[in-house]
């Protein structure tokens, strides 16, 4: 049986093939963050708080072909993930599912 998330990223982000890889488009970015649910979890502070949410995002992704990395922020008390969409940063804050550029690789 498949779940509702895979199915939904199934016909979000289809892969063409298993590999793992960057996204394409901001469009492409929040496709795969509407088939993402890291943000209904519990925020809990010291046991499931912004790392967790962040590598849980990270895992996600990774399980649907896409690189993302964690980035930590505000000189390391804030953790998030960021991903490269051709050469630009963009950040994305799995509590909230928000998404803003950083700015360019180079």
């Amino acid at each position: 049986m498949v779940s509702l998330r895979d199915l939904l990223s199934r016909l979000f982000c289809p892969q063409k093939e298993h590999t793992v890889r960057e996204f394409e488009s901001t469009a492409e970015l929040g496709a795969f963050i509407t088939t993402d649910w890291t943000n209904f979890k519990l925020y809990q502070a010291q046991t499931h708080d912004c790392d967790d949410f962040a590598r849980e995002f990270q895992r996600a992704a990774l399980q649907a072909g896409y690189l993302v990395n964690v980035q930590l922020v505000d000189e390391g008390r804030h953790m998030l993930c960021m991903a490269i969409i051709q050469d630009e940063m963009y950040y994305v804050e799995p509590q909230t599912d928000a998404i803003w550029k950083y700015g360019p690789l180079d």
